[in-house]
């Protein structure tokens, strides 16, 4: 069944040569499409589900094949897909909870910033 994704003639036409590669590997690019922009057609195409990542690769996902109205070759059983990075929102804020270097993971009990206040001075004794 095809579903009515809106693409990019560009998103479709490296859908489409990924389609024809024989491990659905995405690796080609219009030769007017370099850096940023390259960024941001699979930034389009992973926020629609088309594409998923193994390791630095991106693969053409079963719902890439259903956009362009083709059936999906059967993935190798080791492909588990991993986030490779995640776009940032417009407001700015991390996905995933990234506190940076001084953050702690779930689980450790309180903020970072609850952790490394400094204790309130006792007055001296004279």
């Amino acid at each position: 069944m095809t579903t009515a994704i809106p693409l990019t003639n560009t998103q479709r036409q490296v859908l489409e040569h990924a389609a024809e590669q024989p491990d659905g590997r995405l690796g080609w690019f219009p030769d007017h499409i370099h850096g940023g922009a390259r960024k941001k057609v699979i930034e389009g195409l992973w926020k629609k589900a088309l594409i998923t990542d193994v390791g630095p690769d991106w693969f053409i996902a079963p719902e890439g094949y259903d956009a362009l109205g083709r059936v999906p070759v059967a993935l190798p059983t080791t492909h588990t897909p991993t986030p490779r990075w995640t776009p940032r929102p417009r407001g700015g804020s991390r996905p995933g909870g990234h506190r940076g270097a001084m953050g702690g993971g779930e689980g450790r009990g309180g903020s970072a910033a609850g952790r490394l206040r400094p204790q309130t001075p006792q007055p001296r004794e004279q």
